[in-house]
């Protein structure tokens, strides 16, 4: 030992950090921020105990600088500076042997006060200069203790100011430390500053934390309560899956008779009463008494403590180790959850807490804000006072959409204070509508009710009945009828605001009676123009067939109330589908089947069965009536749209299902609707087109007969005009001459005076199935002089305007996987016996490959007869077009001009004027819908249709044709991007077996794929499988390696390092 040290014995612990266990999980979010450290000579770590900064620093530096660094420790005992500095110079000569001789005289010659402090400093840069290599790491602990030592700070700022580029200086602090440069310092970026908002764990790091410390694997649920009760702090969160982890209940992990809540107890007076104590009592003192706040605010904190002082404690408790933070965008504090909790426990045994309470209480009353006041009565818990306050406030409330303060209320009281006061059950079912629980509403409506007929209060009884009809009128629901009709026995008791509600009540209850004319005179005597008046004028525009109306109305409503009965979306949908818009309904249900939830989302996903067939999508999943079975049992049997889904159902049988089905079932909803005239009318229509798809003409046009004489009655010119084309359409098949030509030229004028030409241009929900149906019948018209100028107008919108003959029918191709080609609209496939020629079918497929433009002659003779003279080429070429031309239009009289293959001067290629249905055309138009929007859930939709569309590769089976492979390798490319766009989006969405799915069809096409193989294994191990995405990393490496001579991106190489890293641990 050397001279004058004998008398100083050093405990060395102080010097060493403490054990890190190589198992424990990391923060990866916090050793991110430790990377940068070695780039800056000082970095600063801040925050309160507890919070994870000593161990997540150790655990970084042993892996990272095991051998680098040095460690002291402060002790609260050695805050004077020559004790600061004298173990600095231990903690570096503690690792350093070769210059421990060198420090030792350095702290001999300060303690004896031969050098100073700045000298010290000096002789220590030196030594590091000169006698030590290679970046070193000087890490100082607990150095809070120091912060308000004004001698220490000015020392260490000098300190920093010389420090070599090779040692980089850590301070581990509670408080927030201030040095005179530390301004000029972030300036020019020579500080690291990590704070404490860096280690507050989210979700995901407490799901991480519990698997791999605990090996606890929590529901989303669980781990949202730690969250919640821990806001993030590690030290609580550890506690509570400590004791998760002995079995314990997590419900009782915190309570206060818990061993967790005791140890908290200890921790929080150790480690802040205790410190807080020693620099001021009095701040002990506004902890406990504001502890009874929700959130701290200084005027309020002033009355309660009656001081007014508070702004300075506040300031003087947040830079100190109190738990409390600042509210962001708010002039208020507030405590840590924990924290609160400890406070108010300590807090109960010192005051008379329910006083405290009764104070803020009054003080909140005096400042009119309702929300302190309900919060201090709740904790005082006088349930008579509760009631008291809910009667005196509720109106106010409700129009205010106070509707929390309710709900606070109303769940603290028990049962027997809702049977002595029925109103209660009122207000809870008030609460239950604006969450959208309408069932749990209608039961509280419904108990009221009948507890005010058992106590014969009429005016209760009045309130009761308005709430249960109005509800169910929403809900769509004709029960609302029944609920109206008992309303009228007590007209005479009703108030002035009451006879105006019942006045709209009586227009909804005519309107689902099927009363159309009644509720439109209803609507005229109530002259509103209120959500309620202009909801219930949209419907009826909608059923009165005035679509534009409807629009205007329905987008009023949107504007100016973001909650409406989403009927009103399904009228917006229905509305497209109507006018032919298939992709805007598309759109508006993908983004509705993501935002709804239960049976409302069911709802959509039907209607979204019907949008999808229309958009020539069809998944094998796809039953239109599953979900109608699923809706039929979850929705009230009176359900009034239930019925409209029901018709709905009868025109999908039609179109694309079964239409024995659609004609049984619209049977059933004829006995249903026998009193409703809209229901009879679409009824009849439906099935009509039911009889229709089934060849039975004669029962087809008696159904459509009785469908126009209800529309006519209804004054319905829409539904009119449609049905209109119908029997137009039958009769042309049939020939018969003297029904055709009255009914065709009422349809179109119909057609023109009402601007519905939409229903001859698109394919809708309500007319012919294909539009290329109705061709030859506008023709027909055209050529009779029936509103010729008007048929023109039309058929000029396809350039069909001189046309003379149509085949009546388009072609549906397959060109992913095998090749298929149907006529009819996909009723009638062709079939390899017809292709008599085969050089017809590979002409076809030509055209195929370049569907969008003309083909020269010249070039079409160059690439299907490359071998001979082009005289003999064109020959050959004629003969194939010409069986062509005969097998896709094999009723074509002799002379007349071929429809599906055009020629302009001596080019070429396929009529794409509503002429095909083409999977590659759906395939492209599908993605650069995709690409266009900005809407994300659009967007993947889209892309999810084009994935679904692409079966397999471009004709598959025609290898040997470049023109053919090219196109494949253009199209395959298109569907390797789109997929790779689906797959990203998939598993940001936790769909991680459809991502594995995905995955494997990219790798089946292209199997150098590497970003299918990246999300693959990351998918595999978001279920567990880490074995599966091990192997999947193995197959890839061995596939690039062996074929491409090449290793896997960086990105597969750094996840499975990750993979391995984390299962050896």
């Amino acid at each position: 030992m050397k001279e004058g040290m004998e008398d100083r014995v050093e405990i060395q612990s102080k010097f060493i950090p403490s054990n890190y266990n190589i198992a424990s999980w990391k923060n990866k979010k916090v050793w991110n921020k430790y990377k940068n450290i070695s780039t800056y000579p000082l970095t600063i770590i801040e925050a309160k105990a507890g919070y994870g900064k000593t161990t997540s620093l150790v655990g970084f530096i042993h892996q990272e600088y095991s051998a680098d660094f040095y460690w002291y420790s402060i002790e609260k005992a050695e805050v004077n500076i020559i004790s600061f500095w004298s173990n600095i110079c231990r903690a570096i000569g503690f690792r350093e042997e070769e210059i421990t001789d060198l420090l030792d005289e350095l702290i001999i010659e300060l303690n004896q006060g031969g050098i100073g402090v700045e000298e010290v400093v000096v002789h220590l840069i030196n030594l590091l200069i000169n006698k030590l290599n290679g970046n070193k790491y000087l890490i100082i602990d607990n150095f809070y203790v120091a912060c308000e030592d004004k001698d220490i700070i000015d020392s260490l700022n000098y300190f920093i100011k010389f420090l070599p580029s090779s040692v980089h200086l850590i301070l581990l602090t509670r408080l927030e430390v201030n040095f005179p440069s530390l301004y000029s310092w972030q300036i020019e970026r020579r500080v690291l500053k990590i704070e404490e908002e860096n280690f507050i764990l989210n979700r995901q790091q407490i799901e991480e934390f519990a698997l791999l410390q605990y090996d606890l694997q929590l529901t989303s649920e669980r781990i949202e309560e730690i969250l919640k009760e821990s806001e993030g702090w590690i030290l609580a969160v550890d506690l509570m899956l400590r004791e998760m982890d002995k079995g314990n209940n997590p419900e009782e992990v915190m309570a206060e008779d818990s061993k967790s809540f005791s140890l908290l107890v200890e921790y929080f007076n150790c480690e802040v009463l205790d410190y807080l104590s020693d620099k001021d009592p009095y701040l002990i003192n506004f902890l406990l008494q504001t502890s009874i706040l929700k959130k701290l605010e200084v005027d309020i904190c002033n009355q309660l403590l009656d001081i007014n002082i508070s702004q300075q404690i506040l300031e003087q408790l947040l830079s100190s180790q109190a738990f409390l933070y600042q509210i962001d965008d708010d002039d208020g504090y507030c405590y840590h959850n924990l924290f609160k909790e400890f406070l108010e426990y300590t807090a109960k045994q010192k005051y008379d807490y329910n006083l405290l309470h009764n104070k803020a209480k009054e003080i909140y009353y005096n400042e009119g804000r309702d929300d302190g006041v309900v919060y201090h009565i709740l904790q005082v818990g006088d349930e008579e006072e509760i009631v008291k306050l809910v009667i005196e406030n509720i109106s106010d409330w409700k129009e205010r959409e106070k509707f929390n303060l309710l709900e606070k209320c109303l769940d603290f009281l028990s049962q027997d204070t809702y049977l002595s006061h029925p109103y209660l059950h009122i207000y809870q079912g008030d609460i239950y509508y604006q969450e959208e629980e309408y069932d749990l509403a209608a039961k509280e409506y419904q108990t009221a009710r009948e507890y005010f007929q058992d106590q014969q209060n009429k005016k209760g009884l009045i309130s009761a009945l308005f709430k249960l009809s109005r509800l169910y009128f929403f809900l769509h629901s004709i029960k609302g009828v029944e609920y109206f009709n008992e309303l009228i026995n007590y007209k005479h008791l009703f108030s002035d605001k009451q006879q105006k509600e019942f006045l709209y009540l009586k227009a909804k209850a005519c309107f689902y009676q099927g009363e159309i004319g009644q509720t439109k005179e209803m609507i005229l005597k109530l002259k509103s123009h209120d959500i309620e008046c202009n909801t219930l004028k949209a419907e009826l525009a909608f059923l009165s067939g005035d679509l534009l109306q409807a629009q205007k109305l329905i987008k009023e409503i949107m504007i100016n109330q973001e909650r409406y009965s989403y009927f009103l979306d399904y009228i917006r949908i229905v509305i497209n589908l109507f006018r032919g818009n298939i992709h805007q309904a598309q759109e508006l249900v993908w983004r509705k089947i993501v935002a709804a939830k239960g049976i409302e989302k069911t709802f959509f996903e039907y209607i979204g069965a019907t949008v999808d067939r229309m958009a020539g999508r069809r998944k094998e999943e796809i039953s239109k009536r599953k979900y109608f079975e699923t809706l039929k049992n979850n929705l009230d049997s009176s359900c009034w749209y239930l019925s409209m889904l029901m018709v709905d159902l009868i025109f999908w049988e039609a179109y694309y299902g079964n239409p024995e089905l659609g004609i049984e079932s619209g049977k059933e909803c004829l006995t249903k609707f026998a009193k409703t005239e809209y229901g009879v009318a679409i009824t009849y229509y439906g099935i009509g087109l039911n009889y229709h798809s089934s060849q039975n003409s004669e029962d087809s046009l008696k159904y459509f007969e009785e469908a126009k004489n209800c529309f006519e009655k209804l004054d319905n010119k829409l539904y009119l005009c449609t049905v209109l084309m119908l029997i137009s359409a039958v009769t042309y098949e049939l020939g018969c001459e003297t029904k055709f030509e009255p009914t065709i030229e009422q349809t179109l004028k119909l057609a023109r005076e009402n601007s519905y030409d939409y229903l001859f241009l698109k394919e809708t929900f309500i007319g012919v199935k294909s539009l290329n149906d109705f061709i030859p019948v506008l023709i027909e018209a055209r050529d009779r002089g029936i509103e010729a100028d008007y048929v023109n107008e039309l058929l000029s919108e396809f350039n069909l305007s001189n046309l003379d003959r149509h085949p009546g029918y388009c072609l549906k191709i397959k060109a992913f996987g095998e090749f298929r080609l149907w006529r009819r609209c996909g009723k009638e496939e062709v079939v390899e016996e017809e292709w008599t020629r085969k050089k017809s079918k590979e002409l076809f497929k030509l055209f195929l490959v370049n569907y969008d433009e003309l083909i020269p002659r010249e070039r079409i003779c160059s690439l299907l007869w490359p071998d001979k003279e082009i005289d003999k080429a064109k020959r050959s070429f004629n003969v194939a077009l010409n069986n062509l031309n005969q097998i896709l239009e094999p009723n074509r009289e002799s002379g007349a001009e071929p429809y599906f293959i055009v020629r302009h001067n001596l080019s070429y290629g396929l009529n794409r004027r509503i002429s095909y249905s083409y999977d590659v055309a759906d395939f492209e138009e599908a993605i650069k819908r995709g690409d266009r929007t900005k809407d994300g859930v659009v967007k993947m939709n889209y892309y999810q249709q084009a994935v679904e569309l692409y079966q397999d590769d471009f004709l598959v089976h025609d290898l040997y044709k470049s023109w053919i492979n090219i196109e494949r390798e253009r199209l395959i490319r298109l569907f390797l991007d789109t997929a790779n766009n689906l797959i990203e989006y998939y598993f940001k969405q936790g769909e991680y077996e459809e991502s594995i799915q995905l995955a494997d069809r990219i790798l089946a096409i292209d199997k150098y794929f590497e970003q299918a193989y990246l999300y693959k294994m990351k998918s595999y191990e978001q279920l567990g499988q880490r074995s599966f995405a091990v192997k999947t990393y193995q197959k890839c490496k061995g596939i690039l390696n062996k074929e491409l001579n090449i290793n896997p991106i960086s990105e597969i190489e750094d996840y499975y390092q990750k993979l391995t890293l984390e299962n050896s641990t």
